[in-house]
């Protein structure tokens, strides 16, 4: 049960002095997951290259990560999460398979070229260091 005091924000047509938790999408009264650490990058992937990106992330577990990868730099397209892109994933000619993986050190970004020619590629990051709590 959420505390009378602190920030709410109800679901549409309900009021933040409500008593049910399924009526408020945010109450500071229960833990939140935090950014614990950004960044950003670039990968050159020669042609029928693979290329690694590996970040060190300094936490003592594994952190969740979120990543978006812009695939022809100053688009403004960017796709979310490498292990999303679909294998011989396109955009503008570009085509790339890809992997995403965080261990108990590291969060890394591989890249696989099938280009006939060197490309440059975008990446962004955010990794997650709290846990939900009830």
């Amino acid at each position: 049960m959420t505390t009378s005091h602190g920030v709410k924000i109800s679901r549409a047509g309900y009021g933040i002095t409500t008593n049910t938790v399924e009526e408020l999408v945010f109450s500071s009264g229960y833990g939140t997951i935090k950014i614990v650490k950004e960044g950003s990058g670039t990968l050159v992937v020669g042609a029928g290259d693979t290329e690694t990106a590996t970040v060190a992330h300094s936490q003592s577990f594994v952190p969740m990560v979120m990543v978006f990868v812009e695939l022809n730099q100053g688009t403004g397209r960017w796709y979310h999460g490498m292990s999303n892109l679909p294998n011989g994933a396109t955009d503008d000619g570009i085509t790339v398979s890809s992997a995403t993986y965080v261990d108990d050190t590291n969060l890394y970004l591989t890249l696989i070229s099938s280009l006939g020619s060197s490309k440059t590629i975008s990446y962004k990051y955010y990794m997650f260091g709290d846990t939900a709590e009830y």
